[in-house]
């Protein structure tokens, strides 16, 4: 059975790389498409919850639209060209691989120490 310290870390870790997907996402959307509404940003969001294992679960809640700007196409003649935006699958994917990692590699004694010394601050006997 992990203990809290295991369970806090894999919190921290989903959190951290939502943020980060939020953040480096948000600026993509802002360089490679015209957004006129905003709601491309105000519909996304991370939400982080651990269960009682060795496990955590993040979702990534966004516009439906958004994966389509990825693949559109635009007609000119007889051409047919990619816009190219990459503002989805590329970030979703290195989220992937980076929580993926993270998990695999980053919880070191030194991590260990440094949420103990967390949790000690928080409650001090």
């Amino acid at each position: 059975m992990p203990s809290l310290v295991e369970q806090h870390f894999v919190r921290e870790v989903l959190a951290k790389q939502g943020d980060r997907l939020l953040y480096y996402q948000g600026n993509a959307i802002r360089e490679k498409t015209n957004a006129h509404s905003g709601n491309l940003f105000a519909q996304r969001k991370i939400d982080v919850s651990s269960g009682d294992e060795f496990s955590g679960k993040l979702a990534f809640t966004h516009k439906i639209y958004e994966r389509f700007l990825d693949m559109k196409a635009v007609q000119r003649g007889r051409r047919t060209i990619r816009q190219n935006r990459k503002i989805h699958n590329r970030f979703i994917e290195y989220t992937l691989a980076n929580i993926e990692y993270k998990l695999l590699y980053g919880f070191t004694d030194e991590v260990a120490q440094r949420i103990k010394a967390q949790f000690n601050e928080q409650n001090p006997q």
